[in-house]
């Protein structure tokens, strides 16, 4: 038996359907989108890569996730190559 939905860290996709296809509309309330939202993601790097992150960052006095979006940003680039250094 699988754990209920309301209690499960983490429910399978469809386990709401049942209870939102019956419930009032007025019990929902909508707002706007905010266009200040960031979205988050989590990525896995193994921990020698991660220490490697960190080093980075502190050389260049910044957090970890500005060195990865400086990657990113980097490899976007017009013309970039597939091979990226840090200084």
């Amino acid at each position: 038996m699988s754990e209920p939905p309301w209690t499960s860290a983490d429910p399978p996709p469809g386990d709401f359907d049942t209870g939102l296809e019956s419930a009032d509309p007025s019990q929902f309330v909508r707002l706007a989108p905010n266009p200040d939202a960031k979205s988050r993601f989590i990525i896995d790097i193994d921990a020698p890569d991660f220490e490697r992150l960190q080093r980075i960052a502190m050389r260049r006095r910044e957090a970890p996730r500005e060195v990865v979006a400086a990657l990113i940003q980097a490899a976007d680039r017009p013309g970039a190559s597939t091979t990226m250094t840090w200084q």
